[in-house]
């Protein structure tokens, strides 16, 4: 009974010779599982010019200027190995209980952003996507829809906005982004 728990190796195993195996395995397997990790890393650098003095458009399709503050410039910085999405927010601000209008980022580069839509408080989201490795510094402009009857701006009012840059690994808040109703 005692020869087969004598410890004696038999077909070049022993307890000992396990326990070792398994003792050297276990960085191996702990350093494979680190990798994916490391490969992922990076990061994404979200900033605004100072605010300025913008003019800002009607929204697409309607003819109609106001003047306004805002940024005249997204910089955006992505040293990860994949692509990375980026959501600007515009929330506007409320006055005496009233959203009456909106602003939306009309273009980034010149190039429309087709994704800008309002929703009934007048907020506004778009995406933008920045390449691997890749810096951009883009020139971003503005348009603005107003609402109707009750809820329509009033003249001489300026109303101030709140931009929000947000990715899967930073946010930024942007606020003093202003329109003034003539």
């Amino acid at each position: 009974m005692n020869a087969d728990v004598d410890g004696k190796e038999e077909n070049g195993f022993s307890r000992r010779r396990v326990v070792a195996g398994v003792a050297w395995s276990l960085p191996v397997i702990a350093t494979a599982i680190a990798a994916p990790a490391a490969a992922a890393s990076g990061s994404l650098t979200l900033a605004a010019s100072p605010i300025v003095a913008i003019n800002i458009s009607k929204q697409q399709g309607a003819s109609g200027t106001r003047t306004g503050q805002g940024p005249a410039t997204l910089t955006i910085q992505n040293t990860f190995a994949t692509a990375q999405t980026v959501t600007v927010g515009i929330v506007p601000a409320v006055d005496k209980g009233v959203i009456a209008t909106g602003i939306a980022v009309k273009s980034l580069n010149g190039n429309v952003v087709n994704a800008a839509t309002f929703n009934t408080a007048y907020a506004s989201t778009a995406t933008i996507t920045i390449s691997a490795n890749q810096s951009a510094a883009q020139a971003i402009s503005f348009y603005y829809v107003d609402g109707t009857g009750q809820t329509k701006p009033v003249s001489g009012q300026t109303y101030t906005f709140t931009m929000t840059l947000t990715s899967a690994s930073s946010t930024v808040v942007i606020s003093g982004i202003k329109m003034v109703i003539p």
